[in-house]
């Protein structure tokens, strides 16, 4: 075991200063650092100083050299600027994992280059027909709801005139029942008018025959 002096939690705090972001997004990176690197914070954090003192607190009580904590300070100081830079670029690491054969063809396309650069060169190159493909792929689907629609209004239109034609023909038997009745009524209610118009144009008063027989036509019709 080295002789060097321990670091105190103070002096090991100082080393990480370099974190300085509040932010979500950069308490998340850190946590995932450092879990990486085997050290797991007890507590999600709030602040990028309780990350610190929680580091130091951690390193402290497990007794880490101060060469190795020294180490682990430039190497996530590396690791934080070259994120801090890249999100200043607009530049996102993404992680990929590749077949073998298409890492190797990357490879192949990188020669001169970085994969990186190879990758962004293919994306923008074919970004364009993707967004064509795209923009075809949805038409079509556009215009398949379209004849989807088109064909369950003609379903239900098909529909509508079975239903129509089913109930005409049961009801043809009732509506030339009714046709029948309305003849037999027209007849009833014109000798009626007849009885009556007949008795007043003879001036006369309706004997007891024609009374009975108006009243019946009289019934009859009213109770059709």
């Amino acid at each position: 075991m080295s002789n060097s002096k321990p670091l105190s939690p103070p002096d090991i705090i100082k080393l990480f200063d370099f974190f300085d972001s509040d932010t979500p997004k950069a308490l998340g990176w850190s946590h995932r650092y450092l879990a990486g690197k085997g050290i797991q914070l007890s507590n999600p954090a709030i602040s990028s100083q309780q990350v610190k003192i929680e580091l130091a607190t951690y390193l402290s009580a497990r007794t880490v050299q101060p060469g190795e904590i020294k180490q682990l300070a430039r190497a996530m100081g590396d690791a934080w600027r070259v994120r801090k830079h890249r999100q200043s670029k607009g530049i996102s690491t993404v992680s990929l994992s590749l077949a073998k054969a298409t890492a190797d063809k990357l490879t192949s396309m990188s020669k001169g280059t970085t994969k990186s650069e190879t990758i962004s060169m293919l994306i923008e190159g074919g970004y364009s027909d993707f967004l064509r493909h795209q923009a075809a792929l949805q038409k079509h689907k556009e215009e398949q709801k379209q004849i989807a629609k088109i064909k369950r209004q003609r379903d239900n239109i098909d529909k509508l005139r079975l239903m129509t034609a089913s109930k005409s023909e049961d009801r043809s038997d009732e509506i030339s029942q009714l046709i029948a009745l309305n003849e037999e009524l027209k007849i009833q209610m014109a000798e009626l008018y007849d009885l009556i118009f007949n008795s007043n144009e003879q001036d006369r008063a309706i004997d007891e025959k024609t009374l009975l027989r108006a009243t019946k036509l009289y019934f009859a019709c009213f109770n059709k």
